[in-house]
């Protein structure tokens, strides 16, 4: 699991309430429980290369690719 910048954590909230999803929305969606969607809001914990994927595929402002691109460096250090 990546240690992410507490920026991409807030990037996702944002995306997840402009998309007019509910933590609880996007963690079924996910396939994940809510306390880890608010996890990974807070600060990132609990955030894998694969519950990345499927977040960005669930919220349509995380997916241009500069977005995408700058979230998935994350994971590059």
């Amino acid at each position: 699991m990546a240690n992410l910048d507490p920026v991409a954590g807030i990037a996702i909230r944002v995306a997840r309430k402009a998309a007019g999803l509910s933590q609880a929305k996007l963690a079924r969606a996910c396939g994940v429980s809510v306390r880890h969607i608010a996890a990974v809001e807070r600060d990132g914990s609990g955030l894998t290369l694969d519950l990345l994927r499927r977040i960005v595929h669930e919220l349509p402002a995380l997916q241009p690719p500069d977005v995408a691109a700058a979230l998935l460096r994350t994971f590059a250090a």
